[in-house]
């Protein structure tokens, strides 16, 4: 019996089934006739080209948000514009019923009570603290403020960095932590959450012990976890998340060429350090042979180079050599590059040819002397050329008088056999 309710429970359930199916193909197509003789008005339909789903939350966080008022003068002292002021010596109480406003050197402050020190300019602020800056913001529970170093130490507190500081993001990047420090130089965070997204509850997080914020360089985590949507997706001792926007392009070229063949150009490259990457290059080439070289680009606030070789070992080898040093000194700049080229197959065949390009700047305040000189020589089996020149510039500004002087010296020599 209990079988054979089942069966009737089931052929029931299919034949309504049916019937429902025959009834809206009847009305579905009932509404599409009245639909195209316009008695019914078509349903809205999205256009497919845009997005769907449920719209993101307008929320934005605190820092997204910057309360109205002008940012102090850079060269400006504390300003108070909101709540009264008590001393005793240089210590300096700030506080009111509706909370203290202020600005200094540079930087906008709201805080339920201030405390500080005028001869170090030295300011803790405490509850409901936001301290807003061109570039970032701190808020939390306690900020302590060194306006004169512009350097912090915050509890419990959040900070905004915006792109103008990280250099190397395209959005703000938010780190909360249970204590940080830092300056425009360097930020340091303890058992941090790190994002660039930028509602109170973010899509994906990097939860890590410590963080490390080097604007202009990169960004380190140690003992790391990647949250997405609240779930840990992976785990990690340590991440270096580059901000300089380097790119290493490790992915191998291959092609044809008439004169080296079919070939194959693979490259790798790994940073050093904070301020050095070396490259590696490995190529096979059908008609050449076997390219091997490497060399070192190196990046820090005074210094730009880079140097490298690359020799190809076959039938008839090839040499390449390329230096390039840009470095900045307190009393000028000097520029050096050189480059060497023995049987190129890019450039010339059976050729050796010898680049030399240096340039020395002496900036005097309005007065400038530049000292630049350039060498270039070439040889073949039958010729050989040499070219040299040198320049001197002196640009000098007087009270109401700007006088140029320029001096060229320059040698060419030649010879064929």
């Amino acid at each position: 019996m209990r079988i054979r309710a089942i069966g009737l429970g089931i052929l029931s359930i299919a034949a309504l089934q049916a019937r429902a199916q025959v009834f809206s193909g009847s009305v579905g197509e009932g509404l599409r006739t009245l639909q195209q003789q316009e008695l019914l008005p078509p349903v809205d339909q999205p256009v497919p080209t845009q997005p769907s789903g449920n719209p993101l939350p307008p929320e934005q966080r605190q820092g997204d948000l910057p309360k109205p008022g002008e940012l102090g003068q850079d060269s400006g002292y504390f300003h108070l514009i909101q709540g009264q002021m008590s001393f005793d010596g240089p210590l300096v109480t700030v506080s009111g019923p509706g909370g203290v406003e202020f600005t200094d050197r540079g930087y906008h402050c709201w805080a339920d009570e201030a405390l500080g020190n005028t001869d170090t300019n030295t300011y803790t602020l405490k509850g409901h603290v936001r301290v807003e800056g061109r570039d970032e913001s701190i808020y939390g529970d306690t900020v302590q403020v060194d306006f004169t170093k512009k350097t912090f130490v915050a509890e419990n507190a959040e900070s905004t960095l915006k792109p103008a500081l990280t250099k190397g993001l395209k959005d703000n990047l938010y780190v909360k932590g249970q204590r940080s420090n830092g300056s425009e130089a360097e930020v340091f965070g303890e058992n941090t959450s790190t994002t660039t997204c930028s509602y109170p509850s973010p899509h994906f997080e990097i939860v890590s012990e410590r963080t490390d914020v080097r604007p202009h360089r990169r960004i380190i985590f140690r003992k790391v976890k990647l949250i997405i949507l609240g779930h840990v997706v992976l785990r990690l001792p340590y991440l270096s998340v580059p901000l300089d926007e380097r790119n290493f392009d490790n992915l191998p070229v291959v092609g044809n060429d008439p004169i080296a063949g079919y070939f194959i150009k693979t490259r790798y490259s790994f940073p050093l350090n904070d301020s050095s990457n070396f490259i590696s290059r490995f190529d096979l080439y059908s008609r050449l042979g076997v390219g091997l070289g490497g060399g070192d680009s190196y990046r820090s606030r005074s210094v730009v180079g880079n140097v490298s070789a690359f020799a190809i070992l076959g039938a008839s080898p090839e040499y390449e050599f390329l230096v390039h040093h840009d470095q900045a000194f307190k009393w000028g700049r000097l520029t050096l590059d050189s480059s060497y080229e023995d049987n190129n197959y890019l450039i010339s065949l059976g050729s050796k040819i010898w680049n030399t390009r240096g340039m020395l700047f002496l900036p005097q305040g309005k007065s400038s002397d530049r000292l630049s000189f350039a060498n270039t020589s070439s040889s073949t089996g039958t010729s050989s050329s040499n070219q040299e020149t040198m320049t001197l510039d002196d640009s000098r500004t007087w009270k109401r008088l700007r006088t140029t002087f320029d001096v060229k010296l320059a040698d060419s020599t030649s010879s064929y056999t």
